[in-house]
């Protein structure tokens, strides 16, 4: 990498990171770097990730930070002589239970019982909306998903290079940290890892079709005029037309009534607010 070209922040999730136990060290500038070489060929020094803030610490020396997203959590730490003073105010800004977005580089040491433990020092961090967290998760999974196809065909062939992969569509990125870490995990096992990406695009896809229910629920109430609401059936068969099922419709009412915007005005009767 050329000196003085910013690397690229890896998208990946916890778990990848968690699994790491190889760091290089770059040598191509003056000044040695660390850079991780993830299970599943992510290669470098900072990430990208999004999730939910749920521990936080502060003294005079340092602000820390737990964040969880669906595999685990990441580790932040700001200390005060870092001197970037724009990330303190921007990590003061986030309380518990927010969800956000961060970018930071990695750093690393090696525990009592020799695994290696990683921690962030943020370079950026916000708060985000669900629907921004919702994206950026699918993004991840899609890019992890990629990475591992991609090294299960690498593992087909002893000699493969990296202009088959990527004329397989890879990037030239991708590739070169496929090759390196088929070679530095060769008993790898990708399937844990593709049964947490299944569950995790399962569970998006049950949360759109609750948000799918409930604009469609809001909209079917506020066609009825009836004072005594509108029957639990004609809601279900309407909301079936638009392939939400019935369990879902379920979870949206439930959802809708803790929101505050539906009444059951009686025994499965439902109108808007």
């Amino acid at each position: 990498m050329r000196e003085g070209k910013r690397e690229p922040a890896r998208w990946i999730f916890s778990k990848e990171l968690r699994e790491t136990t190889v760091v290089e060290e770059n040598t191509e500038s003056e000044k040695i770097r660390s850079m991780f070489l993830t299970p599943l060929g992510s290669n470098g020094r900072r990430i990208f990730f999004v999730g939910n803030v749920t521990n936080q610490r502060e003294d005079e020396k340092s602000i820390r930070l737990t964040v969880s997203d669906p595999t685990g959590a990441f580790y932040l730490s700001f200390f005060e002589r870092d001197f970037n003073q724009n990330v303190k105010r921007q990590l003061e800004k986030i309380e518990l239970n927010q969800n956000v977005a961060v970018m930071g580089r990695v750093s690393h040491y090696t525990g009592e019982d020799g695994k290696i433990l990683f921690n962030i020092n943020p370079e950026l961090i916000h708060e985000t909306d669900t629907e921004s967290m919702n994206f950026w998760n699918m993004r991840t999974a899609y890019l992890c998903r990629r990475r591992i196809i991609g090294s299960k065909e690498a593992l087909k062939k002893a000699d493969i290079s990296q202009s088959v992969l990527t004329a397989s569509g890879l990037t030239e990125d991708e590739a070169e940290g496929i090759l390196k870490s088929i070679k530095a995990y060769p008993n790898y096992d990708y399937t844990k890892f593709e049964e947490v990406l299944t569950s995790l695009l399962f569970n998006q896809q049950i949360s759109q079709n609750i948000n799918i229910a409930k604009d469609g629920i809001i909209e079917f109430l506020s066609s009825g005029v009836d004072p005594q609401g509108i029957k639990y059936e004609e809601i279900v068969s309407e909301l079936l037309k638009k392939g939400v099922s019935q369990n879902e419709v379920d979870e949206a009412l439930n959802v809708l009534g803790r929101e505050g915007d539906v009444f059951e005005v009686s025994l499965k009767r439902y109108r808007k607010i």
